[in-house]
């Protein structure tokens, strides 16, 4: 059962969110281990309560793109989800507002979290079958882990370094779901859900993609610059221009044929697990 949640909750991602969060507050400033804590926890219980609530509300599409998803397959039942969302959400917030009573954080940590959690249920729930709408809102919740960890210090210094950083990861992800789209373009038809490829085609969708895409490359070139007059920066910016390789090379095999949406798809996640380590390596060594 231990498995069958973790497939639910799509722990990895969890991790990484964690992990690109604790970056911004440690670049951002922050140095304090409880806060550093808070903040770990409660992103990482606020993943687990979206993607659970991914797959409840969205369990008719799952059976025609995902098949072998937990609630899918039966291996998890419906109840058994919902009662792990509720517990996931208590989790999410309990120690942040407790953080917050105790002076420990002010309020503004709460505030981010609330709106990524708010959108990310709404996405769940209804958005996700809004054309540009679905796509935008899913970009900017998994963007937000950014501004989240610098939150907690008042965003007290490298800002543009985390506001970069939160604009590139917003147009890297639109590119990524909409190719997403491209791939689960036959279930999207018959659960109603609007995207650039069941509204237009994939040859359209495709050519979104590889502009958003494009145009988080470009957002990457004045990141790379600021990092050159930081110590250690060079740690960020290997895994910075690798990530922008990686997604070049997707590019090209998209190009080649839009029949490589999948192993677009699955290279630009291995993309941004590279920058999100670069960045919490590179923070590691700041803090030390």
């Amino acid at each position: 059962m231990i498995r069958e949640v973790m497939r639910l909750t799509r722990i990895e991602h969890g991790v990484f969110a964690v992990l690109a969060v604790l970056a911004a507050y440690i670049i951002s400033g922050g140095k304090d281990i409880t806060i550093m804590t808070v903040l770990a926890l409660s992103t990482l219980f606020a993943e687990c309560f979206l993607f659970t609530t991914n797959d409840i509300y969205n369990i008719h599409e799952d059976r025609i793109n995902r098949p072998n998803a937990p609630l899918v397959k039966g291996t998890l039942s419906i109840g058994v989800a919902k009662l792990l969302a509720i517990i996931f959400l208590s989790l999410t917030f309990t120690p942040i507002i407790v953080s917050i009573v105790t002076n420990i954080l002010n309020v503004l940590p709460l505030l981010v979290l609330s709106l990524a959690v708010i959108l990310g249920f709404l996405y769940n729930v209804k958005f996700k079958k809004m054309l540009i709408i679905n796509n935008l809102i899913l970009s900017l919740v998994t963007s937000l882990v950014f501004l989240y960890g610098a939150s907690a210090t008042y965003f007290k210094m490298n800002i543009l370094i985390i506001t970069l950083l939160f604009l590139t990861s917003i147009t890297a992800t639109m590119g990524r779901e909409v190719v997403k789209g491209i791939i689960d373009v036959n279930g999207d038809k018959v659960a109603g859900i609007k995207t650039i490829a069941t509204m237009y085609g994939v040859e359209t969708a495709c050519k979104v993609s590889l502009i958003l895409t494009s145009i988080s490359i470009v957002l990457s070139i004045p990141l790379i610059v600021m990092l050159t007059y930081l110590t250690y920066g060079v740690v960020l910016i290997v895994g910075i221009i690798v990530t922008c390789t990686i997604l070049t090379y997707g590019m090209y095999l998209m190009v080649k044929n839009v029949d490589n949406a999948e192993k677009f798809r699955k290279i630009s996640l291995t993309g941004m697990a590279i920058t999100i380590t670069s960045f919490f390596l590179f923070s590691i060594l700041s803090f030390s």
